[in-house]
């Protein structure tokens, strides 16, 4: 496709004569397109280009723009000009079929790039052999010097075997890697474009007990201390991943229960599923699938507990598996089990914390209502916070802490979104009457977030005031005085000056944004 261009000869002349006029980009048009090779970058530009008569594509067209393509590897393509010199505001268009179709493929505005963000990235799935066209343009009518990087993955590369493309496992921003359920549960240190436990050393140990036709370990029938069986790993190493296989011969397996004992820890693997099947040959695989029982219950399950518990642990100790038979009737035999799984060969936990620390004060559920929040103040399970590098930040490097009863919830997925922010995921919401604290193991453990949700009338040492929050609803809907409602205790049960009383006189004085205080440095408070 040529540009619709009207030429004036004359004043191209004067322009030329006069010195004025940018030399025209050799591919400023479709059909001169420059191939770009994968995995390398190249630098151009769009000043002297013409504005393209091309579809909108993922965003508009508006600017005077150049053209690249990229053959199709059959797996995932990234384009991105992440690298341009912050200056020129980018835009990205690909597509295909053609400078005579450029049917749509995807597009992008500000997504990269120092803040604000202004610069432009595309993963999109190629397909083999496919030419893909990118348009490099810019916001509003910008031209400017660029660096375009084109960045190449096989299809379905799995390196840690988890289930998940590499690619959703390190971002968020891959076709197909839903950020709220599979992606950015991996980080990449060393940055070599691969999940880091992949880059760790694997470990196998088996039991001890001979290998079928073996006679195997009984199992006692109808007793509930069940039989045990240790494996004493002589390697020390942090884990980085760990599975369970376990080989069992038993004529009603719903009558069992299997647990994994190690360093203190122990994690249930099986808990009476499958009522009415006969035998088992699993392993226990946080990654795995969901049970399907049959005869034999054969496959990678998950574990009816994380075996998480055991992640950034010593490897080195004893690994005891116990099985019991919990109902008369039935026999078995465990054949044979063993774990597997991989060391870290360094210190993942690098990135260091630089934003959206919430003050620590004395009203709780103001510190962490964010924009993922729900509808009330209870049920907050996700967290976001800034890192100086985001890629580096994973799952196993966050600690919780709940210091108001009870189990803490536990971290089970981190997705790497975009400026370097993190979404942090609990395991469940963090309910009334709780209050926990999350740490970065790599800020030496410095708090990240300290989140507390205590019932309407209670303060933070749990002692009944009266002076519930709708004290303050009534307070800024003009039903009550507002001097009327105080709450100036802290944790601790005594005054401190840092009371809700501060933003109701933020917010009678309309000259002040009530943020301002919200995000005021204030004495820290010990937890309750």
């Amino acid at each position: 496709m040529r540009k619709m261009l009207l030429y004036v000869a004359a004043l191209a002349a004067v322009a030329v004569f006069a010195g004025q006029v940018q030399a025209q980009p050799a591919n400023d048009d479709c059909e001169d397109a420059i191939a770009v090779v994968c995995n390398t970058s190249v630098n151009g530009t769009t000043e002297g280009a013409t504005t393209d008569v091309a579809p909108d594509c993922g965003t508009t067209v508006t600017a005077p723009g150049v053209w690249y393509s990229v053959t199709g590897t059959g797996g995932l393509i990234t384009v991105e000009t992440c690298d341009t010199v912050q200056g020129y505001d980018t835009k990205l268009n690909v597509y295909k079929d053609g400078c005579n179709v450029l049917a749509c493929v995807g597009g992008n505005d500000d997504l990269c790039g120092p803040e604000p963000a202004r610069l432009s990235k595309v993963v999109f799935d190629s397909e083999e052999n496919v030419e893909y066209l990118v348009l490099v343009q810019g916001f509003d009518g910008a031209t400017g010097p660029f660096k375009l990087t084109v960045s190449c993955a096989q299809t379905g590369e799995d390196c840690n075997e988890n289930g998940i493309p590499d690619v959703c496992d390190l971002s968020c921003l891959a076709p197909g890697c839903d950020q709220f359920e599979k992606c950015g549960q991996a980080g990449d240190c060393n940055g070599n474009g691969k999940p880091d436990e992949c880059d760790g050393e694997p470990f196998n140990y088996d039991s001890s007990i001979p290998p079928p036709p073996g006679p195997g370990v009984p199992i006692p029938d109808n007793d509930p201390n069940g039989v045990s069986d240790t494996i004493n790993v002589p390697d020390s190493g942090n884990i980085a991943d760990v599975n369970v296989s376990v080989n069992i011969v038993h004529t009603f397996i719903g009558d069992l229960t299997i647990d994994i004992e190690h360093a203190g820890i122990t994690v249930r693997l099986w808990d009476r599923q499958c009522a009415g099947n006969d035998n088992l040959n699993i392993i226990f695989d946080d990654e795995g699938d969901p049970v399907v029982c049959a005869t034999p219950t054969v496959g990678r399950f998950q574990p009816v507990q994380s075996l998480d518990a055991y992640d950034n642990g010593d490897l080195q100790g004893d690994w005891t598996l116990t099985v019991a038979d919990n109902a008369p009737q039935d026999i078995g035999t465990l054949v044979a089990w063993g774990i597997s799984g991989t060391i870290r060969g360094f210190d993942c936990c690098v990135a260091v914390q630089v934003g959206n620390n919430p003050p620590d004060g004395a009203i709780d559920a103001r510190e962490e209502h964010r924009a993922n929040e729900p509808g009330n103040l209870t049920g907050l399970q996700a967290f976001v916070a800034t890192f100086d590098d985001n890629t580096s930040v994973v799952r196993q490097c966050f600690s919780v802490a709940e210091t108001g009863g009870g189990d803490p919830p536990v971290v089970v997925r981190v997705d790497r979104l975009q400026n370097n922010e993190v979404l942090v995921n609990f395991d469940r919401p963090i309910t009334v009457q709780e209050w926990t604290t999350l740490a970065y193991n790599g800020v030496g453990g410095t708090t990240l977030t300290d989140v507390g949700f205590l019932p309407a009338d209670v303060n933070q040492s749990r002692q009944s005031t009266g002076r519930d929050i709708s004290e303050l609803i009534d307070c800024l809907n003009n039903v009550i005085v507002c001097a009327d409602y105080q709450t100036d205790i802290n944790r601790s049960g005594s005054p401190n000056g840092n009371d809700i009383t501060s933003l109701i006189n933020l917010l009678q004085q309309s000259s002040e944004y009530p943020r301002g205080w919200l995000n005021e440095t204030i004495v820290e408070e010990p937890n309750p």
